[in-house]
């Protein structure tokens, strides 16, 4: 019989960065001049950002600024501002709700223990 065990690791780089984009993904969605129907000859962004690390008891702070202008530039766009901010979860709520896999210790059916990733509907996370 296999035995579960939910494992809380800390978050790699690559976890952080999955949830930031896809904090900034949902954010995207909810406006409605980036329905799925629309469709720009051009864009242009202008993205700043901080995002605070943490690593016992150490700070570390990333700052992030990117501009990208794609296609040929014209007059009258709309402007639309969005902000995004993401405050401190434990590992698994971050992991469930940006939809990342969460690890999991199991005992397979020979009795050793291995680690599995079990992604989690994001309606989770509350409870991870």
């Amino acid at each position: 019989m296999a035995t579960e065990k939910v494992l809380t690791p800390p978050l790699s780089s690559t976890e952080v960065v999955e949830a930031v984009i896809d904090a900034i993904r949902i954010a995207l969605r909810r406006d409605c001049h980036l329905a799925p129907g629309n469709a720009y000859g051009t864009f242009s962004a202008e993205i700043y950002g901080k995002i605070r690390l943490y690593d016992l008891g150490t700070e570390y702070v990333v700052d992030l600024k990117a501009k990208s202008n794609i296609g040929h530039q014209t007059e009258g766009g709309e402007e639309t501002d969005l902000e995004v901010r993401l405050d401190e979860k434990p590992p698994n709520t971050v992991r469930v709700s940006s939809g990342q896999p969460v690890p999991v210790q199991v005992r397979n059916s020979q009795g050793k223990n291995e680690v599995r990733y079990v992604k989690y509907g994001r309606d989770r996370a509350k409870g991870a």
